[in-house]
């Protein structure tokens, strides 16, 4: 390989690593603008891997459900939906806590959960931006 052709690696690394940072950055931000952000749990669990070809990854169980939504159909799962009612909604009985998340299931397993895009949003968002590399 070139001296030539390493500079214009080099320099495309460079620009597609910035590419990543602003578009996870957008990531974050959407995250908190959608009320995606209960624990920071989801916050924390996103990073980016640099190189020729960055990768952004959140690695929260629920990262696709929050971008994607879940359809109709089935429960989601029991456990997470107890500790948010419990968490969230302050509820101390865990008799009425576990009714409230029963119930909140019934309706996810009835009408499923809209996605809030927070990544694909993010890259659409970056386009026709300027970059400072």
């Amino acid at each position: 390989m070139s001296e030539n052709d390493k500079e214009i690696d080099r320099i495309v690394e460079l620009i597609m690593n910035e590419l990543a940072d602003v578009i996870f950055s957008k990531s974050q931000d959407n995250l908190v603008e959608y009320k995606a952000v209960d624990t920071g749990h989801m916050l924390g669990s996103g990073f980016v891997n640099y190189g020729m070809s960055p990768l952004i990854e959140y690695k929260a169980p629920y990262s696709a459900t929050i971008e994607w939504g879940r359809p109709s159909g089935t429960y989601p799962p029991f456990t997470p939906i107890l500790k948010w009612v419990k968490r969230r909604l302050g509820v101390r009985s865990d008799k009425k806590a576990k009714a409230i998340a029963w119930a909140i299931m019934n309706k996810i397993k009835t009408h499923g959960i809209a996605g809030r895009p927070f990544m694909a949003n993010a890259i659409y968002w970056t386009d026709g931006k300027t970059l400072k590399v």
